[in-house]
C-alpha cells in the first residue's frame, strides 16, 4: 500500500505541472498563431493598396499635365492618343486606358479602336463612383465585352479645367496582374491568400480562373471584410469545404478586402505536436514512476530519471516557445534591420550569450553585409560591417557552406578567429541562413566564457536560421518594390520635365501663329488701301 500511495506523491506534482505547462502555453500559441495570420492579411492589404495608390498617382499627375488638359479642352484626339501611349509605357501594370466626357461618353481611347468612340458607359460602376464627387475612383470588378474580353478593375481620375470636370480617364487593370501583385506571399503549406471587392466577387486567388471570377459574397468572413471589419476567426468555408483560420483585411480607401486563411489542422498542428509530445512524456514519466514504486530500492534513480525528463519536456515547452516568438518578431515588420535586431534580442536572452550579429550576402558584390547585431562594442562594429567570403568565422562559413562551432577560440586557427577575438568571444557558433537551400547569409552567436554548445541548442538555432532567411526574402521583395516604385516616381519626374518643354514650345508656336495671321491681316488692309 504504501508504494502505491509514494507512486501518486511522486506522480501528482509532475501532472500538475505539466498541466499548468500545457494549457497556458497552448493559449499563447494559439494567440501567437492568430497573430501571425493576421499580419499576413495586413501585408497583402497594404501591397494591394500600394500598388492601388500608385495608379491614382500616376493618373492624378497625368490629368493634371497642361498639355493633356489643352488636348481635352480642343478635342485633340492626335494629342490625347499620343499621351495614353506614355502613360502606358510608364505604368505596364495598366492594360488599357480611355478618355471620356463628363457625362461618360467614350470620345479617345488606346490602343485606339474607333467602332468604340462615342459608345455611353455612364451606366459603369467606376463612372457612378469618380462622378459622385469627381475624385479618383476604384472601381469593381467588371468584365470587359470588347477588345480582348476579360474581367478587370477599372481606376477613374477625373480631368479638371480649373474646378469643373471636363472628362475622365480610365485605367484598365487585368486580374491577373492582381494575382501577381498577392503571389509572392505564403501562409504556410496550403494556405490560400485572396482579394475580393466591395461586391465580394474575387479580385485576385491562386486557385480560381480570373477569367470566370466567382462571386464569394455568401461566405461570412467575405461579409464581415465587405463591411470594413477586420479580425481572426474559426470558420466554416463552403468553397474549401473546411474550416479555416481565417484573417480578414480591409484595404483602406480601395474598397476592397483580403482573406488569409488556412484549414484548422494546418494551422494549429503545433499545437498538436506541443500536447502529443507532452501527454507522450508524460505517460513515460508515468510508467517510470510506477516501476520507481514497485522497486522503491531503486528510488533514488528513478526519481533522477523523472527529473530528467521533467527537464526535458520544460526545455522542449521553452525552445517551441522561442520558435514562435522568432515567427512572430519576423512576420510582424518589413524592416529588415528592426526584424534582425530584434531576433538577436531574443536569441541572447535565450542561450544566455553575450552578443550575436546577422550577416546578409550581397550577391553583386559578393561581400557580407552586418545587417543586425546585438552586444557588440562600438568601436568593434566599423571593423566587421564588410567581409569577404572566406574572411573571420562568418566569411569561413560562408565558404564551407556549413555550420561552424568554436567551443575555445584558443583551440581555433587565428586566421579564422581575427575578428572575434577582437569581440572578446571565448566560444562561438556561426551557422549559414537558407533559404530553399540557397544560402543568404550567416548567424553568429558569441559568448565571452567557455560554452560547449549542446546538439539541442544547434538544432534549435538552425531552426530559427531558416526563419530568419524566410524574413530577409520577404524584406527583400518589400524593398524590391519600394525600388521599383522609386523609379517609377524618376520616370515620371522625367516625363514632368518633358512635358513642360514640350508644351512650352507648343504654347510658343500657337503664339507665334496668331501673331503672323494678324501681320498677314494688317499687310492685305495695307495694300488695300494703296
Amino acid at each position: 500500500m504504501f508504494k502505491y500511495l509514494l507512486f501518486l506523491l511522486m506522480l501528482l506534482p509532475i501532472i500538475v505541472s505539466a498541466y499548468f505547462s500545457i494549457v497556458p502555453y497552448s493559449q499563447t500559441l494559439e494567440e501567437q498563431i492568430e497573430a501571425g495570420n493576421l499580419a499576413t492579411a495586413k501585408e497583402v492589404s497594404y501591397l494591394v493598396g500600394e500598388h492601388f495608390n500608385w495608379s491614382i498617382k500616376v493618373g492624378n499627375y497625368f490629368v493634371s499635365t497642361p498639355r493633356l488638359v489643352y488636348s481635352v479642352e480642343n478635342l485633340d484626339r492626335e494629342g490625347i492618343t499620343e499621351r495614353l501611349a506614355l502613360l502606358l509605357a510608364s505604368v505596364p501594370d495598366i492594360d488599357r486606358a480611355y478618355i471620356t466626357t463628363p457625362e461618360g461618353i467614350l470620345w479617345v481611347d488606346y490602343p485606339s479602336n474607333p467602332e468604340l468612340w462615342g459608345k455611353d458607359l455612364s451606366q459603369r460602376d467606376w463612372y457612378k463612383g469618380v462622378s459622385r464627387n469627381w475624385q479618383p475612383y476604384v472601381s469593381e470588378v467588371y468584365l470587359r465585352e470588347v477588345v480582348e474580353p476579360g474581367y478587370i478593375v477599372s481606376v477613374a481620375i477625373p480631368v479638371k479645367n480649373e474646378s469643373n470636370a471636363i472628362g475622365i480617364v480610365v485605367m484598365q487593370h487585368r486580374l491577373e496582374t492582381v494575382q501577381k501583385w498577392v503571389a509572392p506571399v505564403r501562409l504556410g503549406m496550403s494556405g490560400v491568400i485572396y482579394v475580393v471587392d466591395k461586391n465580394g466577387r474575387i479580385v485576385a486567388h491562386p486557385a480560381e480562373d480570373p477569367r470566370q471570377p466567382p462571386d464569394y459574397s455568401s461566405v461570412p468572413i467575405v461579409e464581415k471584410v465587405m463591411m470594413g471589419l477586420e479580425g481572426v476567426e474559426e470558420i466554416y468555408d463552403p468553397f474549401e469545404n473546411t474550416t479555416m483560420l481565417s484573417a480578414y483585411v480591409p484595404v483602406k480607401g480601395i474598397g476592397m478586402g483580403v482573406v488569409a486563411q488556412q484549414p484548422i489542422d494546418e494551422a494549429f498542428s503545433p499545437i498538436r505536436i506541443h500536447t502529443n509530445l507532452s501527454i507522450i512524456l508524460l505517460t513515460l514519466t508515468a510508467i517510470f514512476a510506477a516501476y520507481g514504486a514497485r522497486e522503491f530500492d531503486k528510488n533514488k534513480r528513478l526519481y533522477r530519471e523523472l527529473t530528467v525528463h521533467h527537464e526535458e519536456l520544460e526545455k522542449r515547452t521553452r525552445e517551441l516557445s522561442t520558435l514562435y516568438e522568432v515567427d512572430r518578431i519576423a512576420t510582424r515588420s518589413l524592416n529588415p534591420n528592426e526584424v534582425l535586431t530584434s531576433v538577436l534580442a531574443k536569441l541572447l536572452e535565450v542561450t544566455g550569450v553575450d552578443s550575436g550579429d546577422i550577416y546578409v550576402l550581397d550577391e553583386s558584390s559578393g561581400e557580407l553585409i552586418l545587417k543586425g547585431q546585438k552586444g557588440l562594442s562600438d568601436e568593434v562594429v566599423p571593423l566587421i560591417e564588410r567581409l569577404k567570403i572566406g574572411d573571420g568565422v562568418a566569411g569561413a562559413c560562408i565558404q564551407q557552406g556549413d555550420i561552424i562551432i568554436i567551443n575555445d577560440i584558443e583551440l581555433a586557427p587565428a586566421y579564422m578567429t581575427v575578428y572575434a577575438r577582437k569581440t572578446n568571444a571565448k566560444s562561438l557558433v556561426s551557422i549559414p541562413i537558407r533559404v530553399r537551400e540557397r544560402i543568404l547569409g550567416v548567424l553568429d552567436l558569441v559568448s565571452h566564457s567557455l560554452k560547449t554548445f549542446s546538439r539541442e541548442e544547434i538544432e534549435l538555432l538552425e531552426s530559427i536560421a531558416d526563419q530568419i532567411g524566410i524574413a530577409v526574402e520577404n524584406a527583400s521583395l518589400y524593398e524590391n518594390l519600394q525600388q521599383a516604385n522609386l523609379e517609377l516616381e524618376r520616370r515620371l519626374k522625367e516625363l514632368e520635365e518633358f512635358y513642360e518643354i514640350a508644351v512650352g514650345r507648343e504654347l510658343r508656336m500657337v503664339e507665334l501663329k496668331k501673331e503672323i495671321e494678324e501681320l498677314r491681316k494688317k499687310i492685305q488692309m495695307s495694300e488695300g488701301n494703296v
